[in-house]
């Protein structure tokens, strides 16, 4: 999450305390809540520059969007389309 943006501040305030698989308390946002859950903690590396990966994080988190959207737009295509099974395998 981006320090730059005010919106997320006090969204900001709590993930950087959290620890591996601790999920936060109900955090008030402009207009909603919301609950985090903290998968992994990245350490920072002083070495590396953002510019340098930010191509690699990019890419990284396009596939993984597209991997959770394709799912959920299966599971709704196939809830919308509402198949009509007519075959019949035997009974043993």
């Amino acid at each position: 999450i981006s320090p730059n943006y005010s919106y997320f501040k006090s969204l900001n305030e709590v993930v950087a305390t959290m620890k591996e698989g601790e999920i936060s308390k109900p955090i008030e946002l402009a207009n909603h809540y919301a609950m985090v859950l903290c998968i992994e903690v990245f350490r920072g590396d002083s070495s590396t520059k953002f510019e340098t990966v930010k191509p690699q994080l990019l890419k990284e988190f396009l596939d993984r969007k597209i991997q959770f959207e394709s799912v959920a737009f299966l599971t709704t295509a196939v809830k919308a389309a509402n198949p009509k099974y007519h075959l019949q395998l035997p009974k043993r």
